[in-house]
């Protein structure tokens, strides 16, 4: 009786910690193609992270998505992005609210499968995680700012 109790006991532990490791799994990335684009279409929420300064500076960051098939066509937003960032021999853009946005009409999707989103010279680059919740990390080049960036829907 005592051995089919330790038994059971060891088994429930086991399990336990099988079950647990298995939770904590990493998310993979998930190359996006012409079938999860409409995955993409709506709006995306999160933040943009500047390192590289005095410490990370951390500021709200949105991004829509207006159409679900290639070529994409949206916006993506740094919103109240702060003047410290910017390089003094850059100039920075003309913008009254600190707010920086890129409009993409052209966004599409490159070899690895990520999304390419470009206005002029300002460019991003997002790859697509599918877990419980949607979400694109990547990065941004604006003027001279590179920041990263994790959006979720």
């Amino acid at each position: 009786m005592r051995k089919a109790i330790r038994f059971v006991g060891i088994s429930l532990l086991l399990v336990s910690i099988i079950w647990m490791g298995c939770s904590t799994t990493k998310i993979k990335p998930s190359p996006i193609t012409k079938y999860s684009t409409p995955l993409l279409k709506g709006k995306w929420e999160g933040l943009s992270t500047f390192g590289g300064v005095s410490s990370n500076i951390r500021v709200p960051t949105t991004m829509e998505i207006y159409n679900e098939t290639v070529p994409l066509k949206g916006k993506l937003t740094m919103h109240n992005v702060p003047p410290t960032v910017f390089n003094p021999s850059v100039p920075r853009p003309n913008t009254h609210s600190g707010d920086v946005t890129i409009q993409f009409g052209d966004g599409n999707i490159n070899e690895n499968g990520n999304l390419v989103g470009k206005q002029g010279e300002n460019h991003f680059e997002l790859t697509l995680f599918i877990g419980q919740k949607l979400r694109m990390d990547g990065w941004i080049y604006y003027s001279n700012l590179n920041p990263s960036v994790t959006v979720s829907r």
